[in-house]
């Protein structure tokens, strides 16, 4: 939540201002938008309307205190955070449920729409590394990696690791690669 010209207000000082319950129901009615809180509250005030009158004077009350000078008189716009409500929320509820089923990086950001970088930092929050499906000790690596017909943007194709990884495991496999080689030239 931010006043105007303020820095934003977080979703958790607004739960600390008015209570969880009603701190989600301001969320779910004005996420995302700007909402006038009159310093003194009366009935036919949209706030009144969705809190009641004891929670819009308990916020009121806070923003008077934490507020800008502007509230001082008859009150101020405010910026209602999230809260986990919209897009945004959703996005974030998908990107967590897929993380615990361990899908890789790539499966996140295409089913979810959101971009690696977001789905790195929800996995650093939730302390859950990276699923590792290949390594180089895996069978299928190794007999990719070892086969010279097989080309580092196919080895990508088919594992989902990056370009160089696949290049470190094709120069790891050098000598297989070779002798395979070898062997299909006789």
């Amino acid at each position: 939540m931010s006043m105007v010209g303020a820095e934003p207000m977080p979703f958790w000082k607004l739960r600390e201002f008015i209570g969880q319950e009603d701190a989600e129901i301001l969320a779910e009615a004005f996420a995302g938008r700007k909402v006038f809180v009159p310093a003194n509250p009366r009935e036919d005030s949209p706030i009144v309307a969705i809190l009641g009158m004891e929670s819009a004077r308990r916020l009121a009350d806070r923003l008077v205190v934490y507020g800008p000078e502007t509230m001082r008189g008859r009150g101020c716009a405010v910026e209602v955070p999230m809260g986990g409500h919209g897009a945004l929320g959703s996005a974030q509820r998908r990107v967590i449920s897929m993380i615990e089923q361990d899908l890789s990086d790539s499966e996140i950001c295409s089913r979810a729409g959101v971009c690696e970088r977001t789905v790195r930092r929800w996995r650093a929050r939730l302390g859950k590394s990276r699923p590792r499906r290949f390594g180089p000790d895996h069978p299928q690596v190794r007999a990719m990696a070892g086969n010279p017909s097989i080309h580092a943007a196919e080895i990508v194709e088919r594992t989902g690791v990056t370009g160089k990884t696949a290049c470190k495991w094709i120069k790891h496999f050098a000598a297989e690669r070779a002798a395979n080689m070898k062997i299909a030239a006789e």
